[in-house]
Order: C-alpha cells, then sequence, then structure tokens
C-alpha cells in the first residue's frame, strides 16, 4: 500500500484528497457499484440545451441527479426503470461519513442527498465548502 487509508493532501480551499482510502475496500466497492449498475443501468443524461453529457452515470439512495430538457434536479424515480433508485449501500455510506469526518465535516451521518465526494479509481476525493460547488465533476482517472 502505497498510502495509509487516512493519508490526506489539502488540494485546493475545501477540497481533501485521501489517496489510499478505499483501496483496502475497492473490490468490495466494485461489487456493490455492479449491484446498482444491474438494477438501474448507466445512462448518459441530456443537458437542458439538449446535448448528451459527455459521461455515464447512474444513482443510489433514496434520491438520484437527473438532468433532462427539464433541468437538473434530484428525483426519488429513476426516469429509466420508473422504479425507486436502488439502495446505498452501506459501505457506501459508512466510508462517506469516516473521509467526510476526516475532511472537516461534522455530521452523524450521511444525508439522504447525494452527498459532495467523488471516488476515483482508488482514492477518495471530499469537497468541502467553497470547493464543493466549484468542483463538483471530477474525471475518472484509470
Amino acid at each position: 500500500m502505497l498510502f495509509s487509508a487516512t493519508d490526506s493532501v489539502d488540494v485546493a480551499p475545501g477540497v481533501v484528497l485521501f489517496p489510499g482510502a478505499v483501496e483496502s475496500a475497492a473490490e468490495a466497492l466494485l461489487s456493490e457499484i455492479e449491484q446498482i449498475i444491474a438494477v438501474s443501468p448507466l445512462r448518459r443524461v441530456m443537458t437542458p440545451m439538449g446535448k448528451p453529457m459527455s459521461v455515464e452515470m447512474t444513482n443510489c439512495g433514496s434520491v438520484g441527479w437527473v438532468s433532462d430538457r427539464m433541468g437538473y434536479r434530484y428525483e426519488s424515480i429513476d426516469p429509466i426503470t420508473n422504479q425507486p433508485w436502488p439502495t446505498m449501500p452501506a459501505l457506501f455510506a459508512d466510508t462517506a461519513t469516516e473521509f467526510s469526518f476526516l475532511a472537516g465535516y461534522r455530521y452523524t451521518k450521511i444525508a439522504t442527498r447525494p452527498t459532495s465526494l467523488s471516488q476515483l479509481s482508488q482514492f477518495l476525493l471530499v469537497f468541502r465548502s467553497p470547493s464543493r460547488l466549484a468542483a463538483s465533476v471530477v474525471p475518472t482517472q484509470r
């Protein structure tokens, strides 16, 4: 292991990188992601201007972020399957809670709205204000 799970780097004001955060749980996280995709497939959403986004996505939890000609919003029903989004795996919530706390958030649990973190390959970025709103999209690293 190159980094310990709790090693962190302040990338920018309000952005904390945990390079080794999910290395030990990577296989379990990928398995959970595959299960979510099996229920609620990846899709390329449209912008309000009618242009397809360059990434595919899905959601889990009580609400999911959607985008179409009507705009950006959170919905409790997957517009592709017309079913509720898959339940957020406990491993996701536990990981988000742990590293959000290490990054300076002081919540006792992750809210039901989508979190302000992005999991990339085998590391985790946590966005705190003010960077949370400015850096909500991060490219996938492989």
